[in-house]
């Protein structure tokens, strides 16, 4: 996608980066290492990375559908923490969990 290419909508398929720095800094060393891996050591570059901490109030933001699946708590919460900070700032958010027949 261009830059500032007028995006209609983000679709957020891994919610184990929307924070990076809570997710990859707690936990197990395993844990950390795999955001290291992915994004190297520098905090800077792990808050850089993280689109829950870009959003403010008034920002323009386009629309997310944010899918979460499986039963990584972790990973649901992650999710669940974007879609709280979206809606603080203006945007409407809303969980569909999968149906019974899907898990």
């Amino acid at each position: 996608m261009k830059k500032g290419g007028g995006s209609k909508g983000e679709m957020e398929i891994y919610s184990g980066g929307y924070d990076i720095p809570t997710i990859g800094g707690s936990g197990s060393k395993r844990n950390r290492e795999r955001y290291e891996f992915a994004f190297g050591a520098d905090s800077q570059i792990w808050k850089g990375s993280s689109p829950s901490l870009h959003v403010q109030p008034g920002k323009s933001i386009p629309s997310f559908l944010i899918v979460h699946a499986g039963e990584r708590r972790a990973l649901k919460e992650q999710a669940l923490m974007l879609a709280v900070i979206l809606e603080e700032s203006g945007l409407t958010c809303s969980e569909q969990a999968p149906r019974q027949s899907e898990r």
